[in-house]
């Protein structure tokens, strides 16, 4: 194992510090405006989705914060987020055995309402402060280190989620520029990956779900993707 240089260490350390405070001003901006991030994060796929619904297995492989939260917590967060009225979840009208997850015209609203102080936040607690020249040289430096673990993925499935591939759906229809994004992945084939991975896992959940509707104590649908 190479020895890490003080300058690495420091440069590690400004990167993890800078992450935290960008995100955590995004919390409390969100916060502010009635959302959690992570409400946020299955919001602005939605709303980016050109129909507005999504296949639950690509939903959840397409979330930023989708390794913080254990299968369960997903779950939870898509319980509360349906509670709430700003999604809904039904049953796949092209297989039965999957779920899709659609926009409401209340979440709709309300990320209608969020988008604006967020795309503010981005300009003002990372495009603001750096100079033109700092997003360009920004961009080629955490490209190479994104290439660097996406190359080290492809050797090594990691377990948790990674990713995600917003480009297409952030990108305006006129001009063809993107929105001010929430967060991109570079290379479609790791979102394919974590989409083939779900729907597996999916299926498999979905499997027991039919089963256990067959049987006579079967009173509810589970929907949970864990």
């Amino acid at each position: 194992m190479p020895l890490l240089t003080d300058d690495q260490l420091a440069a590690w350390r400004q990167l993890q510090w800078a992450t935290a405070l960008i995100t955590s001003q995004f919390r409390r901006d969100l916060s502010a405006a009635g959302l959690s991030l992570e409400q946020f994060d299955v919001l602005v796929h939605l709303a980016w989705a050109p129909s507005g619904t999504l296949p639950l297995h690509e939903l959840t492989a397409s979330m930023v914060v989708a390794d913080a939260l254990s299968r369960s917590g997903i779950t939870r967060l898509l319980d509360r987020m349906e509670r709430d009225g700003l999604i809904t979840r039904t049953v796949s009208t092209t297989d039965r055995r999957r779920f899709d997850v659609s926009l409401t015209t209340p979440g709709r609203l309300r990320f209608d309402q969020a988008w604006p102080v967020h795309a503010d936040g981005i300009g003002r607690y990372f495009a603001q402060p750096l100079a033109p020249r700092d997003i360009g040289e920004l961009a080629r430096i955490l490209d190479s280190l994104i290439q660097a673990n996406q190359n080290h993925e492809q050797g090594s499935e990691p377990a948790g989620l990674r990713n995600l591939d917003v480009r297409e759906r952030g990108r305006d229809q006129d001009t063809g520029e993107h929105n001010a994004e929430y967060c991109c992945a570079p290379e479609p084939a790791v979102h394919d990956r974590r989409v083939r991975g779900e729907q597996q896992r999916e299926e498999r959940d979905e499997t027991r779900v039919l089963a256990d509707a067959t049987t006579p104590s079967s009173t509810t649908q589970n929907t949970a993707i864990g």
